[in-house]
């Protein structure tokens, strides 16, 4: 090994080597710059996906909604609508005057679940419609005008559908309802008349009727919050097309 000696001291050769080129050094950061806008792209491009999957779980999570409380509810009027037709045949005497009552009461309260079955469905499909169009707006905003024309298309036949579906259920259940309420001041009649002295044996049915009514009101302001959420959802995914 070559000995190299100043006036300081003696040292191999090779640690006095030349440096590297600078323009060697200068390489990888003049790469740095180069690859910036590419990382920045590739971020940007997760986001889009991730925005463009909260849409999509979004109107998932909210047509889930309306269906769980949809159904929980019209499971309910179900079972209230099957308890008023059993108790009136099994245990409420020919002459009392309650026993029209919970048969009528029944009738009804089965057809309103049968109708809120329905609503819930069509309540669904206008909030999966919902969510194309908010992935319509998105798309639109981006300048990805076909896939953007695609969610419009999708958003505009299920509100299309499911939106008139669900007005239709509507306009059912609304007279429904108001016969109901008028058929409450008729039970409440009847059952103020049969705690009386001297009126027919009802047997347990005045009790029963306190109770059933106390939960049909119970339900029906819980189908009205359905409904009205519905018809929110619905009118937005409107207007949104409407724009």
């Amino acid at each position: 090994v070559a000995v190299k000696c100043t006036d300081q001291v003696c040292s191999p050769h090779w640690l006095h080597a030349p440096t590297a080129h600078p323009q060697m050094q200068m390489r990888p950061m003049q790469m740095q710059p180069a690859m910036q806008p590419m990382m920045q792209n590739m971020a940007r491009n997760d986001l889009t996906r991730l925005k463009t999957q909260e849409i999509v779980d979004g109107a998932r999570t909210g047509g889930m909604v309306i269906l769980g409380v949809g159904l929980c509810t019209a499971a309910t009027v179900l079972a209230t609508g099957v308890i008023y037709l059993v108790y009136a045949i099994t245990y409420i005497p020919d002459g009392c005057g309650l026993k029209t009552y919970f048969y009528v009461m029944g009738v009804i309260n089965i057809a309103m679940a049968i109708i809120l079955a329905f609503t819930t469905f069509f309540g669904k499909g206008v909030a999966v419609a919902v969510g194309h169009k908010a992935l319509h707006e998105k798309y639109a905003a981006e300048g990805r005008d076909a896939e953007a024309q695609r969610e419009s298309e999708a958003a505009e036949e299920d509100v299309d559908w499911y939106g008139t579906g669900a007005g239709c259920c509507g306009c059912l259940l609304c007279p429904l309802s108001l016969f109901m309420g008028a058929w409450y001041i008729y039970g409440i009649e009847k059952a103020i008349e049969a705690s009386q002295e001297g009126a027919a044996d009802c047997g347990n049915a005045v009790t029963v009727f306190w109770v059933l009514l106390a939960l049909n009101v119970l339900q029906q302001c819980a189908g009205g919050c359905k409904q009205q959420q519905v018809r929110v959802v619905r009118n937005s995914g409107a207007g949104s097309e409407s724009d």
